[in-house]
């Protein structure tokens, strides 16, 4: 993920509540930009949010487009208010 909400994440993300990497103070969804290599273009990427609340939701991308080097897709997601972390996992088959 390279920025939730136009706000950029850090290029050394510590994935600590606090401090967080991102403030998010949006509550209607937010874009997340997902940057990818290696991976074909068309793949769809998915994504876990955990929020502090104990409370998960699962969402995909949209379409990787671009080529492997690299390829870009976004995400909607609407964040619950206090600590959430994003999990990032893509498959294909060749």
């Amino acid at each position: 993920m390279v920025s939730i909400d136009g706000q950029p994440i850090p290029s050394d993300p510590t994935g600590n509540f606090i401090p967080a990497d991102v403030d998010i103070t949006n509550a209607s969804p937010v874009i997340l930009n997902i940057q990818a290599e290696n991976i074909p273009a068309g793949s769809i990427v998915d994504l876990t949010m955990w929020s502090e609340a104990g409370n998960s939701t699962n969402f995909s991308s949209s379409p990787l487009v671009g080529t492997e080097q690299p390829s870009t897709a976004t995400g909607v997601v609407t964040v619950p208010y206090g600590f959430s972390r994003f999990y990032i996992d893509a498959s294909w088959t060749n």
